[in-house]
């Protein structure tokens, strides 16, 4: 992340002298802003979170696309990686490309 002291002093956390790494971070800015975090974080990053009550799975990454996300369904399994080769490795991914999505908010 850019700023994270500055992300930290917007929601209140006093950081010290040891900044949290880029993963507290993002993780605090969202307790704090929801899914609106990425409004106030520059940056790259890719994430993934997972909300048990919803059983949704939200897959995001920086405004910018600097840091990739890829994800692939197989019969078997859904699976998301910032590297391509981790996905292609995996039972039932032959590596076509059968469609491209950009989601947006």
């Amino acid at each position: 992340l850019k700023d994270r002291r500055g992300v930290l002093r917007a929601i209140g956390v006093d950081a010290g002298q040891v900044l949290p790494d880029d993963a507290h971070c993002l993780a605090l800015a969202l307790r704090h802003w929801g899914l609106e975090f990425w409004r106030h974080v520059q940056g790259q990053y890719a994430l993934a979170l997972w909300d048990p009550r919803t059983r949704v799975l939200e897959l995001m990454r920086d405004r910018l696309g600097v840091r990739p996300l890829y994800e692939v369904r197989t019969r078997d399994c859904a699976a998301f990686s910032t590297e391509p080769d981790a996905l292609l490795r995996l039972p039932g991914v032959d590596g076509r490309i059968r469609g491209l999505s950009v989601a947006a908010t």
